[in-house]
């Protein structure tokens, strides 16, 4: 019942979809060809003297992007996408090219590029809490000494090293989580989370959590007992 103006018109809201997007995370809305027609080609005032400036001729509102086809049961849609582009002279992609297009161009690659952007984001984090690690174990030299004098035993101090990196790397995971289910609302692009990929980030996280207290370790490790008694 809301009317929107798109473009010249307003346009009346019969009914509503839920996350209907593009493959870019764009929203979607339906209307009818005539109004889509219209929408896309009818340009306002300004363009057109512009373009009669220009020596432009204006587009055809006949214009259409494509057909989409349902066959009826029992027909191949191979045969009948051969039968068009030979009589038609039109392209023709089946269901399964277009997924595999869809695919291959788009989802595919974007997929590569935020796959590399969240290897340099861990890569990154590892560093960060390597140095942080490293930092803390530094600062508590003479207590480790400590430790080490009265009988600690190697596995007892990796183990609180490791303990501390992983505590940091669970928070920041948590943080993060909180962080993009509260903010996901109000990108331009439809964002959805799916808990079966937190759990394997927080896996991740673990990982290079226990990989990133390795520094701190060997230092932890090198620390002569001795250091304890010269203040």
């Amino acid at each position: 019942g809301d009317r929107i103006k798109i473009g010249r018109n307003s346009y009346r809201v019969v009914g509503r979809t839920h996350k209907a997007v593009s493959s870019g995370g764009d929203p979607m809305i339906y209307m009818d060809l005539d109004e889509a027609q219209e929408l896309q080609f009818l340009f306002s005032n300004e363009q057109i003297r512009n373009d009669r400036a220009r020596g432009g001729n204006a587009a055809s509102i006949d214009t259409v992007n494509a057909f989409a086809l349902q066959l009826a049961e029992g027909h191949n849609s191979a045969t009948i996408a051969q039968e068009i582009a030979r009589w038609k002279h039109q392209q023709v992609y089946t269901a399964e090219e277009q997924g595999e297009i869809l695919t291959k161009n788009l989802i595919e690659r974007s997929a590569k590029q935020i796959g590399m952007f969240t290897v340099i984001l861990l890569i990154v984090s590892s560093v960060i809490i390597s140095l942080i690690i490293y930092t803390m174990t530094i600062g508590k030299m003479k207590e480790i000494a400590i430790l080490k004098l009265i009988g600690a035993s190697n596995f007892t101090i990796t183990k609180m090293i490791a303990q501390q990196s992983l505590l940091l790397g669970i928070l920041a995971f948590i943080g993060g989580n909180v962080f993009a289910h509260a903010s996901a609302d109000y990108f331009p692009k439809t964002i959805i989370l799916i808990p079966a990929d937190a759990l394997k980030l927080m896996v991740v996280v673990i990982i290079v959590s226990i990989l990133a207290s390795l520094s701190g370790i060997r230092t932890a490790l090198r620390i002569d007992p001795a250091s304890a008694i010269g203040g």
